[in-house]
């Protein structure tokens, strides 16, 4: 899609097929990654600021400011490098989406600053908040309060400061909210980790959460994964054991 963009014959067309298929935050940055790393760049004329206009300004912001909060950024590219593209800016009666708009541009301390002090916003109240939550969360270092605030906050793997993935109180927080699918996509980090082994022998507790997650049944369903995944993860799982 994005080398649809550099043909300028096609180039109107291809952002507004993005505007359709690049719908989640991976897939967008992604698209503007391959979009203005090679040459020639896209560019960033009337139709792509539309385009990045569409997904910041249309999209519900409490989903939105999940999925800036669970990817800051992708491959390289920050929710912060499109807005220097676009130059947006929420409407004046849209407090909460000015608020988030504030966290990408400046940071959480801006986004305070102007939000939340010194009295908080009614209307961005919950989005303040939340983004301030997560904020704290990746800079927490104590692994119990970190698996606190995963069960409370249904926080996820991409939430999560790098030094607890070592950390079995943390993933058993983890694995009984996430998706199987992520659970398989990190089943080698956790081998490589050692977590599955206590001394000379297998952590009980941690067999058990693990077990649980793969064993769930709506889990299963949900996913829509095929068994040759789990097998191959399988595979995966015994070789990196030797």
């Amino acid at each position: 899609l994005a080398e649809c963009a550099r043909i300028d014959s096609l180039k109107i067309e291809a952002l507004k097929t993005a505007e359709i298929l690049c719908d989640n935050t991976k897939l967008f940055l992604l698209f503007f990654k391959f979009g203005f790393e090679r040459v020639p760049k896209i560019g960033c004329g009337p139709a792509c600021k539309r385009l990045i206009g569409a997904y910041y300004l249309k999209k519900d912001v409490t989903k939105l400011a999940g999925e800036v909060a669970q990817f800051p950024k992708y491959r390289g590219w920050r929710h912060q490098d499109l807005f220097r593209l676009a130059h947006l800016k929420a409407k004046p009666d849209d407090i909460a989406r000015q608020a988030l708009f504030a966290y990408i541009s400046r940071g959480a301390e801006t986004m305070n600053k102007h939000f939340n002090e010194p009295e908080p916003k009614p209307e961005a109240k919950e989005i303040v908040d939340y983004l301030n939550k997560v904020d704290s969360f990746r800079k927490e270092r104590d692994p119990a309060r970190a698996a606190e605030t995963i069960e409370t906050y249904m926080l996820t793997v991409d939430h999560l400061n790098f030094i607890h993935l070592k950390n079995r109180q943390v993933w058993c927080a983890l694995l009984r909210q996430i998706p199987l699918r992520t659970l398989l996509d990190h089943f080698s980090l956790i081998a490589r980790n050692k977590l599955f082994r206590s001394g000379r022998g297998w952590d009980a507790d941690f067999k058990s959460c693990v077990r649980d997650s793969l064993q769930n049944n709506q889990a299963i369903t949900d996913s829509g994964l095929h068994p040759s995944r789990v097998f191959i993860e399988n595979i995966a799982y015994q070789f990196e054991a030797k």
